[in-house]
């Protein structure tokens, strides 16, 4: 899902790339997060795979099913979000202050 290059500064920092395709996600408006959901005979949905992020270029269901091996699975489904509207969800669930948060992360990359 992610991963860490060198920026400018010389510092790490995390990048996300395309699972099919090996690139760098540089526009989260071109990427989705997808995973899958299988749901027992009993039971709820559940997550089985994934999360990961794709370019919307290179995602269509059939190498997504293989990708997340929906075969192994008998009652799944392909789930996904965009990936700016993960981020978004995931900052509120997380708690995270974006402004608080932005205004460390331009510190840190001065240091």
């Amino acid at each position: 899902m992610s991963n860490l290059k060198i920026n400018s500064s010389g510092k790490s920092c995390p990048i996300y790339k395309c699972a099919i395709s090996g690139q760098e996600i540089t526009d989260a408006s071109l990427a989705n997060m997808e995973w899958l959901e299988e749901r027992p005979q009993a039971g709820e949905w559940r997550v089985v795979g994934g999360p990961i992020s794709v370019l919307k270029e290179f995602r269509n269901d059939t190498v997504m099913k293989r990708v997340l091996r929906a075969s192994l699975w008998a009652n799944s489904k392909l789930c996904w979000a965009p990936l700016d509207v993960w981020h978004i969800n995931l900052s509120r669930n997380s708690g995270i202050d974006y402004e608080k948060a932005s205004r460390n992360a331009e510190n840190l990359n001065m240091l």
